[in-house]
């Protein structure tokens, strides 16, 4: 499937909370040069939106740029879910303990086409939804789960406040 919309910039400006009482509260916040990827973060939770205008609007207001510039691989994780959701519309929220990601939920489309998928990350398991049912991947999407962890891991470790 092609992508309609050009791919964002994969470097991205990294900015610091300074508003104590923003509405927002995201500690860390990154955005690519057109600000159409923004990136939350604290040391525990990640979460990737790639039209978050609320997040945009306070950037000015609540946030400082550190001048600090990281790579994320925006265009890699949007290849992962259009081959295997074939949905361009999404964002992801990835949470992590003792050092691990954890769970991921990937959120598809928005308005009336919003779908969204949990997965829990349990020794060498993957729950899937709510119900913590366990399922031998036969449609790649337990591989395309796996994999975005795997891109999300660094951003964690390098990138994210410990």
């Amino acid at each position: 499937m092609t992508v309609k919309n050009p791919a964002p910039s994969s470097e991205f400006t990294l900015y610091k909370l300074t508003d104590p009482d923003s509405a927002l509260g995201h500690e860390y916040v990154a955005a690519n040069e057109k600000q159409a990827c923004c990136i939350s973060f604290s040391s525990d939770h990640l979460s990737v939106d790639e039209d978050d205008s609320e997040l945009r609007q306070y950037l000015d207001t609540d946030y400082v740029s550190t001048g600090e510039k990281i790579h994320f691989p925006i265009d890699d994780i949007r290849n992962i879910i259009v081959d295997c959701y074939s949905c361009e519309e999404f964002s992801l929220i990835a949470r992590r303990k003792a050092g691990k990601i954890n769970s991921l939920t990937i959120v598809l489309g928005r308005f009336e086409t919003y779908r969204e998928h949990d997965f829990q990350f349990i020794g060498k398991e993957i729950a899937y939804g709510s119900g913590k049912f366990f399922f031998a991947d036969d449609n790649g999407e337990i591989a395309s789960v796996m994999r975005i962890r795997d891109i999300l891991t660094p951003l964690f470790d390098s990138a994210g406040p410990d």
